[in-house]
């Protein structure tokens, strides 16, 4: 009897332990600089796993495989090479969830007020990888995480590299560093000279849509087309369009494009893994709704 509740004791112990390793893992911050390459001069579906699942935890099967044939080796690594870039609407998100934190700390010069940020980088094929990799960030890149990621102060970012990060094949700078890189190449276009100099940075045609078509109705038609123009004509139904509303008889807010990708984000091009990706079939789209402006 006294070895039985000795064995019980012992595993308690061992749980306990456990969950204040993670809890430290999760916690602790390392310092790193990152250039982000400028040089010197939430919706009611989901894209992971083979699976569409909500923010909310709502989903619906379309795929049961373990997905390892969707990773290539890089330095002992395996990277995933079929994954899906979830940008967000966060103007239509905020009117939907006026409350949130990252709503309420809006400021008219902000950078989600005009553009498309980041959701999520989801690697197809498996979730929740493993529970021991620490999430180490500086506190100066979590701050400029915040302004591509404004989810941050609701701890989105916490959330995006347990489920899907650690399915990455990377450490967690290097799966945010190519999650953020990717979202300024879908939101700017950047011209080169002869030397590879930048010479210039300008919007994409599908951020310059959204941002002067705030406040009117679009079809999921008219993204297609805009989407074509951004990443060329074959590319138009390489996405999923998402949208929110409140209620049954609520507006209807285009919250999030989800964009399939095939290749290594981390070394890859936007335009190349979207060409080489293939066309979203299967799933839910919406068929239009409002891009929302700012709330006052």
């Amino acid at each position: 009897m006294e070895k039985e509740k000795s064995g019980h004791l012992l595993k308690l112990i061992l749980i306990l332990l456990m969950l204040v390793g993670i809890g430290k893992g999760y916690s602790q911050l390392t310092e790193y600089r990152i250039d982000l390459g400028e040089g010197k001069g939430k919706g009611n579906s989901g894209w992971n796993k083979g699976i569409w699942s909500s923010k909310n935890g709502n989903s619906r099967n379309s795929g049961n495989g373990t997905g390892q044939e969707n990773y290539r080796k890089k330095g002992g690594k395996k990277i995933a090479t079929d994954t899906v870039l979830a940008l967000s609407w966060h103007n239509s998100y905020c009117r939907l969830h006026p409350k949130a934190r990252d709503c309420a700390l809006k400021f008219t010069a902000d950078w989600a007020n005009t553009h498309f940020t980041l959701h999520g980088l989801w690697p197809q094929g498996q979730n929740y990888c493993s529970n021991f990799q620490p999430l180490q960030l500086s506190a100066g890149f979590l701050k400029l995480l915040r302004i591509y990621m404004p989810g941050v102060v609701e701890g989105l970012h916490i959330h995006e590299w347990r489920k899907h990060g650690s399915c990455f094949g990377t450490d967690a700078q290097t799966y945010f560093f190519t999650a953020l890189k990717l979202t300024k190449e879908f939101n700017l276009r950047k011209e080169r000279g002869i030397n590879g100099m930048i010479l210039k940075i300008f919007p994409t045609p599908i951020q310059r849509y959204f941002a002067t078509h705030m406040g009117q109705y679009v079809t999921l038609a008219q993204v297609r087309w805009v989407f074509k123009k951004s990443f060329g004509d074959k590319n138009g139904r390489k996405f999923q369009l998402v949208c929110g509303q409140k209620g049954q008889f609520g507006i209807k807010y285009i919250t999030e494009i989800r964009i399939k990708l095939k290749g290594d984000p981390t070394t890859t091009p936007l335009k190349e893994l979207i060409e080489k990706a293939p066309e979203v079939v299967g799933v839910r789209q919406c068929k239009g709704g409002i891009i929302a402006s700012p709330p006052m």
